[in-house]
């Protein structure tokens, strides 16, 4: 399955929860001001985000600072 319109009803409401339940989560353990989902597919033939938290200031992480 390589587009989101091949998603049927049940994986469509699966994606709704996870979304629900990971959310909160990323926000409880790295407090993001903003998150965006991609759906970025070149070359992995199935459907799949990445998930990018997004911060006005620079942030540490493991001992490195990362900027936004």
């Amino acid at each position: 399955m390589c587009a989101i319109s091949e998603l049927g009803p049940e994986e469509m409401s699966e994606l709704f929860i996870v979304a629900r339940d990971i959310e909160p989560t990323l926000k409880k353990a790295f407090g993001y001001e903003k998150i965006n989902w991609m759906m970025v597919m070149m070359t992995d033939p199935h459907v799949h985000f990445h998930i990018y938290l997004r911060y006005s200031v620079s942030k540490k992480f493991a001992g490195v600072e990362w900027l936004d």
